[in-house]
């Protein structure tokens, strides 16, 4: 995935290099398309299990963020479909009906459609990565060892660590994603609590990790608070009506307000790091 996203971006610096850089993109999403495929139909071999791994976990949490330029484009395989054009609407229809202005077409091919269609991709492409984190267990408690008598081997604790902090990235991402959509949250209640409230202190040798936990326990939290207003005021259209109608949305965003000030103030640190 970071080849995908990186080849799309870099120019390489050599004769034709913009034109190699598009051939190479497509040639490294086709096989991703494929090693997605194999996810997710389940085509892997005992022997060699190498998709099913925390690692593609990451590799679908990028793809969520940076898109590939296939998204942009129809498939390669999709012609004119003579469906289209007894359902569009153009100036030549009799029946009065008008038809929007080339600007505003234009606007919804170049901006609405490709926001609906990398809504939708993120939001398959979450569900998948939720099912394989849940398949490897990144949502169940740690098993706590004795130092006395059993000592975990560096590369086991590292797998446990990496599966604490997949676990809190995958409630970040599909919270604030449903939150936005205005969608019900993908993940349980248990695993959600075990997301939210699993330790990240112990973060072992890797500077880096040490370094992005308060980061990460803020996002955690603030992401939490996204969830509660959204379950507060827009819990369904009719619901909403009737706060805004009764006015009780007044003291709901004061208290909303409390609660981002404290956030703000408990991390004021991180926030000014960042």
């Amino acid at each position: 995935m970071i080849l995908v996203i990186s080849s799309r971006y870099h120019t390489l610096p050599t004769i034709g290099g913009h034109s190699r850089g598009y051939l190479i993109h497509q040639r490294l999403w086709d096989h991703f398309q494929h090693l997605l495929m194999r996810l997710v139909l389940g085509l892997e071999k005992y022997s060699k299990a190498k998709t099913r791994t925390l690692g593609t976990i990451e590799a679908l949490l990028l793809l969520t963020d940076w898109h590939p330029r296939a998204l942009y484009a129809p498939p390669p395989s999709d012609g004119w479909d003579s469906d289209i054009l007894f359902t569009v609407k153009d100036r030549r229809d009799q029946d009065g009906s008008t038809v929007d202005s080339p600007s505003r077409t234009r606007w919804r091919e170049d901006v609405i459609e490709p926001a609906n269609r990398s809504d939708r991709m993120c939001w398959m492409v979450l569900s998948c990565a939720l099912s394989l984190g849940n398949e490897l267990g990144i949502f169940d408690e740690q098993d706590e060892h004795d130092s006395t008598n059993t000592r975990l081997a560096q590369c086991e604790r590292r797998v446990a660590q990496q599966k604490t902090w997949l676990a809190k990235l995958l409630y970040v991402y599909q919270e604030q994603l449903s939150s936005r959509l205005g969608r019900r949250s993908m993940m349980t209640p248990s695993n959600s609590h075990s997301a939210v409230y699993s330790d990240t202190s112990q973060a072992g040798s890797d500077i880096q990790r040490r370094a992005w936990t308060p980061f990460l326990t803020a996002w955690t939290r603030l992401t939490k608070i996204v969830r509660s207003i959204s379950d507060l005021l827009f819990p369904n259209p009719t619901t909403t009506s009737q706060i805004i109608r009764s006015g009780r949305y007044i003291s709901m965003t004061e208290h909303i307000q409390t609660l981002l000030t404290a956030w703000s103030k408990d991390h004021d640190d991180t926030l000014c790091e960042c």
